[in-house]
C-alpha cells in the first residue's frame, strides 16, 4: 500500500485502459455500480490512484469531447432540437431559468488535455464554450434567463488554481459551490431586480 500511495502515477499509463474497461464492464453489467464506486473511493491508496488518472471523475469515451468539437456539431443537431423543444415546453408551463453546469474539462485545460490524451483525441477543434453559446442564444430567442457558470469558474480557477471539483468526483467541492452560489445570486439580482422583473406567486410583476 505504501508503494501505491507514494507513487500512484505508476498506474497512469500502463493500466489506464484496463481501468477504463473495468469501469465500463461494471456500468454495463451491474445495477450496483454507483454503490461499488462509492465504497471503493473510501479506500485511501485507491483514492490516490484514481485521482492521478481521473478514473472516477471523467465520462470515458469521446462523447463529451465530440460535443465540444467544432467539426462534429452536425452529429448533435437532432439532440439539440429535442433539448430546445423540452425547454420551451417547460417554460410554457412555468417561468424558467437555466443554469449551465460546467464539466471539469471545460474549466481546467490540463484536465481536458489529460482526458483527450487518455482516449487519443485530437483537441485542435475543441471549443469548450459551444454548449453555453447555443443555450444562451436559444434563451435570448425565447426570452428566458440563461446563467452559464463556465465564465465564472474559468476566471476563478485561472486566478488562483484552486480546484473547484472534487478530485475523484464530478461534483463541485466547497470552493466550486461558493463560486456557483455567488454567480447565481448576482445573475438573479440583475435579471429580476435591475430589469424590474419580480416573480410573485409565479406572476411577473414590475417594480416600477
Amino acid at each position: 500500500n505504501d508503494v501505491f500511495s507514494e507513487n500512484p502515477s505508476i498506474y497512469s499509463s500502463s493500466l489506464d485502459m484496463q481501468f477504463i474497461e473495468i469501469k465500463q464492464f461494471l456500468k454495463d453489467n451491474t445495477y450496483t455500480y454507483p454503490f461499488l464506486v462509492n465504497r471503493v473511493k473510501q479506500i485511501g491508496f485507491l483514492r490516490k490512484i484514481f485521482s492521478s488518472i481521473g478514473i472516477v471523475n471523467n465520462t470515458w469515451g469521446s462523447y463529451i469531447l465530440d460535443l465540444l468539437n467544432t467539426k462534429k456539431q452536425d452529429l448533435f443537431n437532432t439532440n439539440w432540437e429535442i433539448v430546445f423543444k423540452n425547454i420551451k415546453e417547460i417554460n410554457n408551463y412555468a417561468p424558467t431559468s437555466l443554469i449551465l453546469i460546467p464539466y471539469r474539462e471545460q474549466v481546467d485545460s490540463e484536465a481536458l488535455d489529460k482526458y483527450a490524451q487518455l482516449i487519443s483525441y485530437d483537441t485542435d477543434s475543441i471549443d469548450v464554450t459551444i454548449p453555453g453559446k447555443k443555450l444562451i442564444k436559444f434563451g435570448r430567442d425565447i426570452d428566458i434567463q440563461v446563467i452559464d457558470l463556465l465564465t465564472d469558474f474559468k476566471k476563478e480557477f485561472n486566478k488562483n488554481g484552486i480546484p473547484l471539483f472534487y478530485a475523484i468526483d464530478p461534483h463541485f467541492n466547497i470552493q466550486g459551490n461558493t463560486v456557483a452560489a455567488h454567480a447565481i445570486e448576482i445573475e438573479f439580482a440583475n435579471y429580476y431586480i435591475i430589469e424590474n422583473k419580480v416573480m410573485l406567486n409565479g406572476v411577473e410583476t414590475s417594480t416600477n
